[in-house]
């Protein structure tokens, strides 16, 4: 995580999971173990989904939510995959 986005959030903020971005094409989901749960996974889904169609310039919207809701798919079985049985209900 310094390697590619710096320095974590301080000490004194309380975050389960993060969503980020570099500036340098990379982006990122970090996730506590005990925070490893499907619901958590799916909102920093949605915030990479969303972070991913801004870089693009593809935003979504109430008229275009098609590339959002395909993204978010795409990305949430991916990560499925990686995580498989470690991600709790």
């Amino acid at each position: 995580m310094v390697k590619l986005f710096g320095e974590p959030p301080p000490a004194e903020v309380d975050w389960a999971a993060l969503c980020d971005y570099n500036g340098r094409g990379i982006f990122g989901i970090f996730v506590g173990s005990e925070s490893l749960t499907v619901d958590v996974i799916a909102h920093e889904v949605f915030h990479l989904t969303y972070r991913i169609l801004e870089w693009a310039s593809a935003g979504v919207d109430k008229g275009n939510h098609e590339a959002g809701a395909l993204l978010h798919g795409y990305l949430m079985n991916l990560i499925s995959g990686i995580l498989g049985p470690l991600a709790k209900r």
